[in-house]
């Protein structure tokens, strides 16, 4: 009996240390977290080197989310795109500089970006 029961609980031990954790254990990316709290968007674009955060302010300037969060971007010195939406032509990948075309997605610009 004493052999069954410890048989048994070992195996109750294993199967607990199996079970999946919550959804809620994963972290939060900091500056993502931050950007949406001081009450910004905070949008994922796909680049050429892989996704990248920003934060959009009201007035559709934008920092890369990071430099927002350590404080290297600021609203006052935050990017100012130029908004090509409309001109039949999506601009997925763009500079970042003054004047440069804003990131077009679907989402934001479907009628440009339709076919992607």
């Amino acid at each position: 009996m004493n052999k069954n029961y410890y048989c048994l609980l070992g195996v109750l031990l294993l199967v607990a240390g199996c079970t999946k954790a919550d959804d809620n254990s994963e972290l939060a990316n900091p500056s993502a977290t931050f950007c949406i709290d001081q009450g910004y968007s905070y949008e994922i674009r796909e680049t050429p080197i892989g996704q990248n955060g920003y934060c959009v302010f009201n007035d559709s300037s934008e920092c890369e989310a990071w430099a927002y969060f350590r404080e290297e971007c600021s609203l006052e010195t935050a990017f100012t795109c130029k908004n090509l939406c409309g001109d039949d032509e999506c601009q997925s990948v763009v500079c970042m500089a003054v004047g440069c075309p804003c990131a077009e997605t679907f989402e934001n610009c479907p009628c440009d970006c339709q076919n992607i």
